[in-house]
């Protein structure tokens, strides 16, 4: 799940801020899709309340971006990607475990 969705919104919120906003959406609407074309958000109830958190929290960055893409580039911008690569860690490991059975 972090490589299939978390990784790429990063990636996208990125392309973003630096002007290519056309691209980053394109590439977070796709992994979207992708990912909700091979079943992955099939049993989103089951999952941990963090992971749900950091996939809910993904749309929120992507509008955060947006909003900085018309702002000179600025190094503050990295906060909110920062926050959420902690929220996608914890999210990431608390499915794995989820899904490891401990």
């Amino acid at each position: 799940m972090a490589k299939i969705v978390f990784g790429p919104t990063i990636v996208a919120y990125g392309w973003i801020i630096l002007g290519y906003v056309l691209a980053g959406l394109i590439l977070y609407a796709v992994v979207m899709f992708a990912a909700y074309r091979l079943g992955l958000f099939q049993r989103i109830s089951d999952w941990p309340w963090i992971a749900k958190i950091a996939l809910a929290c993904g749309l929120l960055l992507i509008g955060v971006g947006c909003f900085f893409s018309v702002l000179p580039t600025a190094y503050s911008m990295l906060i909110p990607a920062a926050v959420y690569v902690i929220l996608t860690i914890f999210g990431g490991l608390a499915l794995r475990a989820k899904n490891s059975g401990v």
